[in-house]
């Protein structure tokens, strides 16, 4: 893919080749207003797909975003999503409704005092499903002296019946990056070890 920015900084395109002819296969056409995102839209073959609205609160938080798809020659709305924020300004709060104004789904989240999401859970209609098809969420993470996460208890269920319930461990060098991660089983059965190397400058 190939990323465009305005001379503001802003990522008003993304172009997106096929990865056997190299041709254009679509692209993303992002708009900003006063700095903000207000809108995506996304088209195959120069027709429209998708189109994402944004509106904002005073604080510049998102307070609704609107999903639309093309339904034939017309772009139909098909979720409105209403958020909500604590003090921290993280959401806490989404409420999802359909473009007829009817609630899909309710989201709510809990959050520790590092700003991390450590408990979700979502209220669905039946044959509905969020976003990101997760329906419950917990995170208990540990940190060290110094406020980095050593391990994280992960333990995630989706709408089509996925668990994951795994525990992520970190290790990091001397500049304070993160330079090995492992990925166990509840059991603590070792699934994967991934490592990272940074260039110092």
């Amino acid at each position: 893919q190939q990323d465009i920015y305005d001379s503001l900084g802003h990522k008003h395109t993304v172009v997106h080749f096929n990865p056997t002819t190299g041709k254009i296969d679509g692209y993303t056409w992002n708009t900003f207003q006063d700095g903000r995102l207000v809108s995506v839209e996304e088209f195959c073959n120069d027709k429209l797909l998708k189109k994402i609205e944004y509106t904002y609160t005073s604080n510049s938080l998102v307070d609704k975003e609107k999903i639309s798809t093309t339904m034939g020659q017309e772009l139909a709305i098909n979720l409105i999503l209403k958020y909500t924020y604590n003090a921290a300004q993280k959401p806490v709060k989404v409420v999802a409704t359909s473009g007829k104004g009817k609630k899909e789904y309710t989201l709510k989240a809990e959050y520790n005092s590092n700003g991390v999401e450590v408990k979700r859970k979502v209220s669905v209609k039946k044959g509905f499903m969020p976003q990101d098809s997760i329906l419950e969420l917990t995170n208990l993470p540990k940190y060290d002296s110094i406020g980095r996460v050593v391990s994280e208890q992960i333990y995630i269920k989706c709408a089509n019946g996925r668990l994951v319930n795994t525990v992520n461990s970190y290790s990091y060098d001397k500049q304070g990056n993160i330079s090995q991660k492992t990925e166990s089983d509840k059991s603590g059965n070792l699934l994967y070890t991934y490592s990272y190397k940074c260039n110092s400058k």
